[in-house]
Formats: C-alpha cells, sequence, structure tokens
C-alpha cells in the first residue's frame, strides 16, 4: 500500500487561500454587526439596550475577533510551512526545475515576510505585531464620536500637520493600534519609510488596510487630489468598501465614514494600499 509523502506546496498554499478569505468573511460579519448596533443605539434608549450592547461588544464580539485571529493564524502557518517545503525543494540536490519553482519560492517567501514593494495572491502582512483591523476600529471610534479636529492654522492657512488632516488622523488611528507612520518628501517615501506592506489590490483589502491617493508622477504632498483614508469592511455590493477619513471636506477636519466607497482615481491619480499590522 503506498504513501502519500511530502507536501503539494501550491495546494497547501490554496488551502491559506480559503481559510483567509473565511477569516475576512468574518471581519465583514463584525463590521456589520457592528453598524447595526450603532444604529440601534440611535434609536433605542434605556437599560435593555445598555445590556444588548454589552453583550456584543464584551461576549460575542470578542469572541469572533478571537475566531478571526485563529483561521488568519493558521492561514499563516500553512503559508510558513508551504514556504519551508519551497525553500527545502529548491535547495540543490532535491529536483526542483526551472526558474519558474524559484519564483515561486520568492513570492511565496514576500508574502510572508510583508517585504515592502512586494505583494501576494494570498497573505501580506504589515511589519507591526498587531491586529491590523485595530486601525480601523481607531478610526470608527473617533466617527462615531463626531472627533473633529483643526485643519488649518487660522493665521497662516499652513495645514501642515494640523491633526484634523487626513494623513495625520490616520497616523493617530496607526498610533493607537500600536504602529508607527514616519513622515518622508511623499506619501509613497512615507510608507515605505515606516516599513509598510503594499497590497496588491482592492480585491486584497483588509480592514485597517491604509488606502492612499497620490499623483501618477507627482509623488509629493502637493498633488491636488491628494487622500489618505482607512478601510473599514466590503461594501454592501461587489467592489465597493466601506472607509473612515478625515478632513472631507478639505478644511473640515471632521472625522467620516462612507459606505459602499467605489475606488475612481482622477485621470493624473492613482492608488496604493498600505497594511501595518497583521490580517
Amino acid at each position: 500500500m503506498s504513501q502519500l509523502m511530502g507536501m503539494d506546496a501550491d495546494a497547501v498554499r490554496n488551502s491559506a487561500t480559503r481559510l483567509d478569505g473565511e477569516a475576512a468573511r468574518l471581519t465583514s460579519i463584525i463590521a456589520a454587526i457592528d453598524n447595526n448596533v450603532g444604529h440601534a443605539e440611535q434609536v433605542w434608549r434605556g437599560h435593555d439596550l445598555e445590556q444588548f450592547v454589552g453583550w456584543w461588544r464584551t461576549q460575542h464580539r470578542p469572541a469572533l475577533l478571537k475566531a478571526h485571529e485563529s483561521i488568519a493564524g493558521l492561514a499563516r502557518s500553512l503559508v510558513n510551512n508551504a514556504v519551508d517545503q519551497q525553500r527545502t525543494s529548491s535547495s540543490p540536490g532535491m529536483g526542483v526545475a526551472g526558474a519558474g519553482a524559484a519564483a515561486v519560492a520568492a513570492g511565496a517567501s514576500a508574502a510572508a515576510a510583508g517585504t515592502v514593494g512586494r505583494t501576494s495572491p494570498v497573505l501580506v502582512e504589515g511589519p507591526g505585531h498587531f491586529q491590523n483591523s485595530k486601525i480601523a476600529e481607531a478610526g470608527l471610534a473617533e466617527a462615531k464620536a463626531h472627533t473633529k479636529y483643526r485643519a488649518v492654522d487660522p493665521v497662516t492657512g499652513n495645514t501642515n500637520g494640523e491633526p484634523g488632516q487626513c494623513v495625520m488622523a490616520v497616523k493617530r488611528w496607526i498610533g493607537a493600534a500600536g504602529g508607527t507612520m514616519k513622515g518622508g518628501s511623499g506619501p509613497i517615501a512615507a510608507f515605505e519609510a515606516s516599513g509598510a506592506a503594499k497590497v496588491g489590490s482592492f480585491a486584497d483589502v483588509h480592514a485597517g488596510d491604509v488606502v492612499q491617493l497620490s499623483g501618477k508622477t507627482d509623488a509629493s504632498w502637493e498633488y491636488q487630489h491628494i487622500h489618505t483614508f482607512v478601510i473599514t469592511g466590503p461594501g454592501s455590493h461587489p467592489g465597493t468598501y466601506n472607509i473612515v477619513q478625515s478632513n472631507s471636506p478639505a478644511g473640515s477636519g471632521l472625522v467620516t465614514t462612507v459606505q459602499d466607497w467605489k475606488p475612481a482615481a482622477p485621470a493624473d491619480g492613482q492608488y496604493s494600499i498600505w497594511r501595518f499590522g497583521q490580517v
């Protein structure tokens, strides 16, 4: 009787993709329930409401978050094992042929490390040892509190470093989650200097990912449409996302949310997506 030995690394990575998808579904479920509970707080008052909200926030929500972390951890474990297998198989004498196998192993290694500028069809982890979704939670907490900061110096008209500016709000939320976003000559330089992992496309986003609208040729902070915001979950329609942002409209300094936002960059602009935590 024959027995299968070793690993089909591609099949294992596909399993990781499916597990990661299930974890993402839990994230969207949590976000949807958060929205429903928030709506209940607007139309319901009294002790029963407090008990209802308490059950969600102190019992059921933490349990779902723990389940999400466990499933995401299983996916990471599969990726790590597949990477180890591919490294071993590509060692001299192991009989892996062709540059394609080496490229697959290199891509998987970059994904496991969360390398800046690299993307992966499986998982891209940020540099921080915290749940990426906590960035979104920090932003949503400010939106719920109708947080508003100064976005423009009333004397000088200067906007740099003002707490109501979009990028300053995102820095604040990253810091609240346990991470750090550094400065730079432009937004992309700032993300790279911070060691953030670049996410390949909107199809791969998770709650807490930072979206940057910048110029195709203008990499500075002076691009006229520049904006920085955070994904909080999937929208209710395919290809749409829920986001939290600050200073929209410009000069308001107000933290707001947008439901069912759809990516549509100006002709001279482009979106990039950056991850600071673990998904």
